[in-house]
């Protein structure tokens, strides 16, 4: 779109009248794009690990799997970045999470704490182990 000058703000020439290429994009597209009172986006995230746990081939899958709150509209992609977001700075708040500067999610916050406080706004992980 942007090599197609779809996204210039500069007006141009269109028969009698000037507008610029994103301002007729925008209209065009935008009411085309809203989701209806009842459609969702969904956001999947699917994550598998293997390696050797107390000796023995394991095998772990991670899912989430989310969809828009027709309740509060708000999108599954709201949801799941905000709600993270969110949850991280109150785990900061209360303590939760001790250290400080750059971290690790994998190292640095407490996953249970983390998992539970998901749940609770509706989102679940769910987790599947076996042996391979």
């Amino acid at each position: 779109m942007a090599q197609l000058h779809f996204l210039d703000e500069a007006p141009i020439q269109v028969g009698s009248v000037k507008v610029s290429p994103r301002a007729f994009m925008v209209a065009l597209l935008e009411p085309q794009l809203q989701y209806g009172s009842k459609e969702r986006d969904a956001v999947f995230i699917h994550i598998e690990v293997r390696g050797i746990k107390k000796g023995k081939g394991t095998h772990l899958i991670y899912e989430l799997i989310d969809k828009r709150d027709l309740k509060t509209g708000l999108m599954a992609m709201q949801r799941t970045v905000g709600f993270a977001a969110s949850i991280g700075a109150q785990m900061i708040l209360r303590g939760d999470i001790h250290r400080k500067g750059l971290l690790s999610p994998l190292n640095d916050v407490p996953y249970e704490i983390f998992e539970k406080e998901l749940r609770r706004r509706n989102i679940k992980i769910t987790r599947w182990e076996k042996d391979v």
